[in-house]
């Protein structure tokens, strides 16, 4: 028999194998879904979270060397990091609880705004300013590196996308992803 003719009356399947056949449609649909869901998220987020993990990598190397080109001691910029890193320890152990009462949504619009507030206050001399920039680079660290996260697995959720497998998939792409940016 060839593909395109039908099988004749005698060759079509019973009911028990017609159920296991449609079974099989069904799971196979599900899955076809279930991959398109996932590749739109993947056209969706890898490429603000890349973006945005892209924009944290390039400005950290050059940190020190932008603090003490503006005169300042090496403890001026012990200072400054401490500032940085202990405003994003205080913020990352509460940002998650944020980020299911305000939005996720809303609290990665929040990353982008303090981001660009911490660029903006290394622009200027004065160690107040800098200061304050590094308070909101130690916020944004926090916001990136767990709001893009759940706003993941969320949308995995929303979508009916419910395999903890796919969802642990599309954490390691973004992170595989992150360490190449």
């Amino acid at each position: 028999r060839w593909l395109w003719q039908r099988p004749s009356k005698s060759s079509r399947p019973t009911s028990a194998s017609s159920r296991q056949t449609k079974d099989a449609e069904i799971d196979e649909a599900d899955r076809r879904r279930t991959r398109t869901h996932r590749n739109l998220l993947y056209l969706t987020y890898l490429p603000v979270y890349l973006l945005a993990t892209m924009a944290d990598w390039l400005q950290g190397p050059y940190k020190y060397a932008l603090y003490s080109a503006y005169g300042y001691t090496q403890s001026d910029i012990a200072t400054l990091f401490v500032a940085g890193f202990g405003s994003g320890m205080l913020l990352g152990s509460v940002v998650g609880g944020y980020a299911d009462s305000m939005g996720r949504r809303k609290l990665a619009i929040a990353y982008c705004l303090s981001y660009i507030v911490s660029v903006l206050c290394k622009h200027a001399r004065p160690f107040p300013m800098l200061l304050m920039g590094r308070v909101f680079g130690g916020i944004s660290t926090s916001l990136l590196y767990s709001v893009f996260e759940s706003w993941l697995i969320k949308a995995h959720a929303l979508r009916g996308v419910d395999d903890p497998a796919l969802v642990s998939a599309s954490l390691s792409v973004s992170t595989y992803g992150s360490s190449l940016v």
